[in-house]
């Protein structure tokens, strides 16, 4: 869609006893994206972060506060350049110590880019494009009994028939159904506000229309 390439970091993988198995979860959902399970605190696959990087590539941090991005920037860079913060022990969520995106250039010559910490990602894809990043679920499709097929409900789903077989795991394709309910919802919210905008601006030429006929007439 975009054209950038993701990969998916576990960090603080020292804090569990089974990384390997929560790593081959998020692969289970994500197949054909590199997972990387890490530990800055252990050095545990740091190695693999590395290897990613690349002069003059860009590379761009994304997550929720207290993942641990500044703390793997520090480790790339070579030094503390980045403000850390413990996470709060009343609710173990991390706090905002990175406020403003930052541009910093890697000891290899590699470029990355730090962003604050979200709490929340919106959608903007097309169903279409979504579809190209659940390829697998796509071709399944194609063997659907209808055209209109809702993988949910349908009879001859080709998709349900694949995860009731464990050929598609469950996650995976509830995350599917998960993206293409809100891209729907966020669909519907932009035709609401199509719909709002379009009659503002017909209330405005009817007003120009009627105050044009009070000074003309």
């Amino acid at each position: 869609m975009s054209g950038c390439r993701p990969i998916i970091i576990l960090t603080k993988s020292d804090l569990i006893s089974n990384p390997e198995e929560k790593a081959k979860e998020v692969k289970d959902i994500a197949p054909n994206i590199p997972v990387f399970a890490i530990s800055t605190l252990s050095g545990k696959g740091l190695e693999h972060i590395s290897s990613e990087l690349h002069a003059g590539q860009t590379i761009v941090l994304v997550g929720s506060s207290g993942a641990g991005k500044s703390t793997l920037i520090n480790y790339l860079f070579g030094s503390d350049i980045q403000k850390t913060a413990q996470v709060r022990l009343s609710d173990s969520k991390g706090r905002h110590t990175t406020t403003r995106r930052e541009l910093i250039l890697l000891p290899n010559k590699s470029l990355l880019i730090d962003t604050p910490g979200m709490r929340e990602l919106g959608i903007e894809a097309s169903a279409e494009e979504i579809g190209d990043s659940f390829s697998d679920i796509e071709l399944l499709a194609k063997s659907c009994k209808f055209f209109d097929c809702d993988h949910v409900h349908s009879k001859g789903c080709a998709v349900l028939e694949a995860v009731k077989s464990n050929t598609l795991a469950r996650d995976r394709y509830r995350s599917y159904l998960k993206l293409i309910k809100e891209i729907k919802v966020q669909s519907s919210k932009e035709t609401r506000f199509e719909k709002t905008k379009r009659k503002q601006n017909n209330k405005k030429i009817q007003r120009k229309l009627n105050k044009d006929l009070r000074n003309n007439y």
